[in-house]
């Protein structure tokens, strides 16, 4: 029997990256899935993906909403941060009684190292870490687990905007995408990680181990 049969799962930002492929992992694993998304056609087009991978598409749901802000700023830290914490407050009662799972994703950039261009969403994204363990430190006495997974870079405009070739970054999407997917399933399934609760596992294939030392010529800066 598939690890995840007739689970309810509900995947935030499906309509692409990490989102899509985990939507796509759970689905082929038996759960009856939620996915959402700002784009009508791009939640269409991971909803047909899903069906023709060989899952009923009486199994899945698809929910419409843009959630965008003109604020930038605040619209980081609220689409970041207080969606989590409302999604949670909303879920947290059906969470208990199923004795639930909840896997947050955050990002590299939260991490011990910064993006001076891109402050507020560094502080968006440390502060899901900070919220996953405050979560999993409140929910474990009712036997639901909170755990993070904190992505490299994922299938976003980044990669074709670095100069790589259009073969290069299909290669790209399809092996970290599945990668991330993979991670988000495990600590999904209590069997196989029952005793990780309030952990953030980083997933970049490395690349926060050198990513600062290729930024800065410190030499240079230092001596200056």
């Amino acid at each position: 029997m598939p690890r995840f049969q007739d689970k309810v799962v509900i995947v935030t930002g499906s309509s692409s990256g990490i989102g899509a492929a985990t939507a796509l992992l759970f689905a082929k694993e038996g759960a009856r899935i939620t996915i959402t998304g700002r784009k009508q056609d791009k939640l269409k087009e991971i909803h047909d993906s899903i069906v023709a991978a060989g899952v009923s598409a009486g199994r899945i749901l698809s929910v419409i909403g843009d959630i965008r802000n003109d604020e930038v700023q605040k619209a980081l830290i609220e689409k970041t941060v207080a969606n989590v914490m409302q999604l949670t407050r909303l879920a947290r009662p059906h969470l208990i009684a199923s004795k639930g799972e909840i896997v947050i994703i955050s990002s590299i950039v939260g991490q011990n190292f910064a993006f001076p261009n891109s402050p507020f969403y560094a502080i968006a994204k440390a502060g899901l870490d900070q919220l996953t363990r405050a979560l999993a430190i409140d929910l474990i006495e009712h036997g639901v687990r909170v755990n993070g997974v904190s992505p490299g870079i994922v299938e976003t405009s980044l990669i074709e905007n670095s100069g790589a070739t259009e073969e290069i970054s299909k290669k790209f999407y399809k092996f970290y995408g599945s990668q991330k997917a993979s991670v988000i399933a495990f600590l999904a399934d209590r069997q196989v990680s029952s005793y990780i609760v309030g952990q953030t596992i980083i997933v970049d294939g490395g690349s926060s181990v050198i990513m600062g030392l290729n930024i800065f010529d410190f030499e240079t800066i230092i001596s200056s």
